[in-house]
């Protein structure tokens, strides 16, 4: 295992064929090679995987996954260096709840006059910290709006 410490890419070494790519706010997992693959049931694969796999599960509960060669992990990015100041949050849903009613309602059409089987819909909330600098931002835009 690696641990970038820097602000290094972390693409660096990405290989469509053999890489897996993973990042969260929590940092990144960069994947490289193939060492092994496991399938079957997942409740199966914890006793014989070693380490760390990625891949896919499907909905019956059956997966294909790999057991990487190597793996790189990073650090959450913090701007030059230092935490962000949180001036509080705001968040988003994408999409947008009317949307997102109106999509589950024509997936149920659809699989009602049988021209689906099979239906993945997901969304996405979104929750970021406004920062210090974002707060002082708005703040300045506000008072040039208004002619202050």
């Amino acid at each position: 295992m690696h641990l970038l410490t820097t602000a290094a890419d972390p693409l660096a070494g990405y290989d469509r064929a053999a890489s897996v790519l993973f990042a969260s706010p929590h940092g990144t997992l960069l994947t490289q090679g193939v060492r092994g693959v496991a399938g079957g049931e997942l409740g199966t694969l914890a006793g014989r995987l070693d380490g760390p796999a990625a891949g896919a599960i499907g909905f019956d509960g059956t997966a294909h996954l790999i057991r990487p060669e190597s793996e790189t992990w990073t650090q959450p990015i913090q701007p030059g260096g230092r935490p962000l100041r949180s001036g509080g949050w705001w968040s988003r849903r994408i999409p947008v709840p009317a949307d997102y009613v109106a999509a589950v309602r024509k997936v149920l059409d659809e699989l009602g006059a049988g021209r689906l089987a099979k239906v993945v819909l997901a969304r996405t909330a979104e929750r970021c910290a406004v920062t210090t600098t974002t707060t002082r931002l708005s703040r300045a835009l506000s008072r040039a709006v208004a002619g202050v």
